[in-house]
């Protein structure tokens, strides 16, 4: 299984450390992005033993499970650029807190491309997702 990280953060890197830790995906086959600023963030990540990108697009092209894990006012922005990239075999899940399903369908209208959203955020701990 191929997932994509949009953002590197505390919250995407503990969902890859959970999907590795239970053998759902080796670190190799996990790509996230942030902003090249966020070296220490890219560093993490790839202690980890995953892919790491500033091209979001790159991200979404490489991956069929795409989580959103950004800021909220980012997500508009980070969707729009990945929506050449997206497929209807992409699954697209948001664990930006505050951000509904309704908010993502309004972007996705906008560019006119279809996306699957999970709603619900996933916690991972010690190898069991928790749903909050």
């Amino acid at each position: 299984m191929k997932v994509g990280f949009l953002g590197a953060g505390k919250l995407a890197q503990a969902l890859a450390k959970g999907l590795i830790s239970a053998n759902l995906t080796p670190a190799e086959k996990i790509i996230c992005s942030c902003p090249r600023s966020d070296v220490i963030l890219l560093d993490q990540m790839r202690k980890l033993g995953c892919r790491t990108t500033s091209n979001n697009g790159h991200v979404a092209d490489d991956s069929r499970i795409l989580i959103l894990a950004v800021k909220p006012p980012v997500i508009p922005k980070v969707l729009k650029d990945v929506s050449e990239f997206i497929t209807p075999q992409h699954l697209v899940i948001s664990v930006a807190m505050g951000i509904t399903t309704r908010q993502i369908e309004k972007v996705k209208r906008e560019i006119r491309k279809p996306l699957t959203s999970v709603r619900k955020t996933i916690v991972v701990q010690n190898h069991e997702a928790i749903p909050e």
